[in-house]
């Protein structure tokens, strides 16, 4: 499997920001995004540099954006201070730039500090260019609403529902994105209520933490171990089939879920339940309205 590309634990900073009216005057824009193995991305500009592109990461919950350590090399930015931080996997070292201002389509966002983080080969695992990550700062603000079929994404300062969505309550929490869900593990028991973060930056459908998966025995039926890699250290996990995962009214039926065994690292955390990711999402139009604490998803067939 392929882990979140972050999923990094929330910490404290100073931030230096500078107003931009263009930002703090939206109402509505929309930006054309790219999808790649389930992952969201967005072209980014920056002063004086070719175009960009940053995961669109709703895991990554952090009070900054995130640049890739070579792309801030590439453009001459010196990260400055230290700062460890928890990760998938065990964890990871933060610099910081100088204040930038990122632009997404007309949308200039305000200048501010970026995290340097070293993403390693996450390009040649992607089968994508990854220079950067915009996580918990730019939903927060942004509120994105993402259209996975129709490849574009809308941000508002005050978002609106679709007349079709399906809404649930959105908690956040240490910068995650919390939504409540049920699993059925097998056709036929009852329900089981979970809660679970919504992460743009995983792949896959549904994931377990460990203390979840231990304390309702799944790996006694479940399949071989798999390793896998993630920015703050190895991480491994088995599978099993799952009968359904439903958030709201909308249900998933009869797929591989993943299992973690992880004795450390954000998939170790009781804190919640698992991770729904991008298999998952790329079925609808999902809506991040942070504003109003409210997760959407909507029937793509009816987006435009």
């Amino acid at each position: 499997m392929r882990a979140p590309v972050l999923g990094l634990l929330s910490f404290g900073i100073l931030l230096c920001v500078v107003a931009s009216p263009r930002a703090s005057d939206l109402s509505d824009t929309a930006v054309p995004i790219e999808i790649n193995g389930g992952h969201v991305y967005v072209e980014v500009r920056v002063p004086h540099s070719e175009p960009l592109w940053f995961l669109v990461d709703s895991g990554a919950a952090t009070p900054v954006n995130l640049i890739a350590k070579d792309t801030a090399n590439r453009l001459g930015w010196k990260g400055t201070g230290q700062r460890q931080v928890g990760a998938i996997g065990g964890g990871v070292t933060l610099t910081f730039t100088p204040p930038v201002a990122l632009e997404i389509g007309s949308l200039e966002l305000p200048a501010e500090r970026l995290a340097v983080i070293p993403l390693g080969d996450s390009a040649s695992q992607e089968g994508h260019a990854v220079d950067g990550i915009l996580g918990y700062a730019f939903f927060r603000k942004f509120n994105p609403e993402i259209d996975y079929g129709g490849r574009r994404m809308r941000l508002s300062m005050a978002p609106a529902l679709r007349p079709n969505a399906d809404a649930v309550p959105l908690r956040i929490v240490g910068k995650t994105a919390f939504v409540d869900a049920n699993i059925e593990l097998t056709r036929g028991q009852p329900p089981m209520t979970v809660t679970l973060a919504v992460d743009t930056g995983y792949d896959g459908c549904l994931l377990l933490d460990s203390p979840f998966v231990r304390k309702h025995a799944l790996l006694d039926s479940a399949g071989e171990t798999v390793a896998g890699a993630a920015i703050g250290g190895d991480t491994t996990s088995r599978r099993r089939m799952i009968s359904s995962l439903r958030i709201g009214r909308q249900i998933v039926r009869n797929f591989s879920a993943v299992l973690s065994t992880d004795a450390k690292g954000a998939f170790s955390s009781a804190d919640a339940d698992g991770y729904v990711g991008g298999d998952f999402l790329r079925r609808y139009v999902v809506l991040f309205d942070y504003r109003n604490g409210r997760f959407a998803l909507s029937d793509p067939s009816a987006a435009h």
